[in-house]
């Protein structure tokens, strides 16, 4: 007769125990994380809404622009442009709510997208009259003169999300 060492039920219960100490991270962990996120989520979702407004609110210059200057091709490229501005912001507010930051590798691919992303977009609207520069400080925001007079819009660099952007891709 062999002897067959078979595992308890408590000695099975305190592998199980060990290898959830290694395989969870602790308390203290998830805790710095929702410290995080609560101290971080509310800067960067105004952050990223400022860039939406501003795309949208050039969006609806431009939906009046080819309604005087109807060109087919060029709106699909605008809308496809605004589609990717947005996907791209809510990737970024995807990885802050989950880690609280824009510290990681992901997070900041996610807002080297963003800031290409704003800039073909830019790039497009400034082929139609859009004027694309600095802002001062404090005007984050798109510019309109009166009816039907260009939009104005920052660079990409003038909002302040993109300060959380440690390389910049090329202008």
């Amino acid at each position: 007769m062999t002897n067959k060492r078979h595992l308890a039920v408590p000695d099975a219960l305190m592998l199980a125990m060990l290898f959830v100490s290694f395989a969870v991270p602790s308390c203290a962990t998830f805790r710095s994380i929702e410290d995080k996120i609560a101290h971080n989520l509310p800067a960067i979702t105004s952050d990223l809404g400022d860039v939406r407004s501003v795309v949208g609110s050039a969006e609806t210059w431009l939906d009046a622009y080819f309604a005087r200057h109807p060109n087919p091709d060029a709106q699909g490229q605008v809308a496809a442009d605004v589609i990717r501005v947005n996907d791209a912001i809510d990737g970024v507010q995807a990885i802050a709510r989950a880690v609280g930051d824009l510290d990681g590798a992901s997070a900041q691919a996610a807002l080297s997208e963003l800031w290409n992303a704003y800039q073909a977009f830019a790039a497009l609207a400034r082929t139609f009259g859009a004027k694309v520069g600095a802002m001062p400080p404090g005007e984050r925001r798109v510019g309109q003169g009166g009816s039907g007079a260009p939009v104005a819009l920052p660079r990409a660099q003038d909002f302040r999300i993109m300060d959380s952007l440690k390389v910049r891709p090329a202008q």
